[in-house]
């Protein structure tokens, strides 16, 4: 039933095709249905917290591939994603035909905890997301996000694969899966594809903290040490960064936006960051997690991937389930997912998981 109400309103937002409506449409179809379904048909039982959480990655990797491959084909970027709302319409079917067919469960089993810390993960991931939206200059947040632009308006223009921006006509030594994808989504959108890279990372950054919590359950700690474990996970090498802004906060020492917005003429979230983080010791903000969420790049879904690799590898542990071989497809597809979206960070995953096995 949730298959077919989420398909359904993603169908419906992409009818709409109005601005924001049309990208949430887009993002739920491409980005997160995909992997649900896969997930749904493959397991056996009814779908748990972890299996909505590694529902986007999945979904990432798979309609990655599907995108890089039509691509390949020939087929225009226009009509990428149409055809993957459209498998995905097809796998929702197929759901629905062997759920009546009692061949498996997709039932949707979520308690109240679970609930309240979606919620709460959603409220922070609106808060983080004020520096990018304030101020007269939201575009052009990264010093490298043209570097990035130039290579999704290439693919959007029917270049593909992608060239040197500097020098037209010669190959490039870079990565261009991630702007494969982002050229897919914002073919069939009027968001710029640089607002479309912030809106999938902070996607990526929701998923960040439930994971989190999934990490702080699995180890038994309680509820409250639960909401506290996403903050140290965003702060990486940081991790009393998140508390001494709430210390700053709690003591009336923290500037507000709307003094900093009379401050600055163009108002970026590093102005934010670098205000708020003024008077720690040791400072260094290239160690932040938020940094790379502000910055243009796909950095934070390669973190999301690293993150949801072990998020599997802990239930393979935790709950015993390496006689499911749908967890062990996920697997191989969130590692796809980093070597096709950020190939840096996939040597994470790619070392790490022969030593593991």
């Amino acid at each position: 039933m949730v298959l077919i109400i989420l398909f359904l309103l993603s169908s419906a937002l992409l009818f709409l095709n109005a601005g924001p409506y049309t990208t949430a449409g887009l993002l739920l179809s491409i980005c997160y249905l995909p992997g649900l379904c896969l997930i749904a048909l493959g397991k056996r039982g009814n779908l748990l917290f972890e299996d909505l959480i590694l529902s986007f990655p999945c979904s990432i990797g798979v309609s990655g591939i599907l995108t890089v491959g039509m691509l390949f084909l020939g087929i225009n970027i226009n009509y990428v994603s149409i055809i993957i709302h459209t498998l995905v319409g097809i796998a929702v079917l197929l759901c629905v035909i062997l759920k009546n067919k009692k061949k498996i469960s997709a039932a949707v089993m979520l308690n109240k905890q679970e609930l309240i810390f979606c919620l709460f993960a959603l409220m922070m991931i609106l808060l983080l997301s004020i520096p990018f939206f304030i101020g007269p200059n939201r575009g052009p947040i990264a010093s490298h996000a043209f570097h990035h632009s130039s290579f999704v308006s290439q693919i959007l223009n029917g270049i593909f694969p992608p060239e040197n921006p500097g020098l037209g006509g010669t190959s490039i030594g870079y990565y261009w899966g991630f702007h494969a994808f982002i050229a897919g989504l914002a073919s069939q959108t009027d968001f710029h594809h640089l607002q479309i890279v912030f809106t999938l990372n902070a996607v990526s950054l929701f998923f960040v903290f439930c994971i989190a919590y999934s990490f702080a359950r699995a180890f038994g700690l309680s509820e409250k040490y639960c909401y506290i474990m996403p903050l140290a996970i965003i702060g990486l090498m940081r991790f009393d960064a998140g508390f001494f802004v709430v210390y700053k906060m709690i003591s009336g020492d923290l500037i507000s936006i709307e003094k900093l917005v009379a401050q600055y003429e163009y108002l970026l979230p590093n102005d934010v960051m670098n205000a708020w983080m003024g008077g720690m010791s040791w400072l260094d903000t290239r160690l932040f997690y938020l940094n790379k969420l502000y910055n243009i790049s796909a950095m934070p879904l390669a973190i999301n991937l690293c993150f949801s690799y072990l998020l599997l590898l802990l239930l393979f542990i935790k709950k015993n389930l390496a006689g499911q071989k749908i967890y062990l497809i996920c697997l191989g597809i969130i590692i796809a997912a980093c070597i096709l979206n950020y190939p840096p960070l996939a040597i994470f995953p790619l070392l790490h998981n022969p030593v593991w096995a």
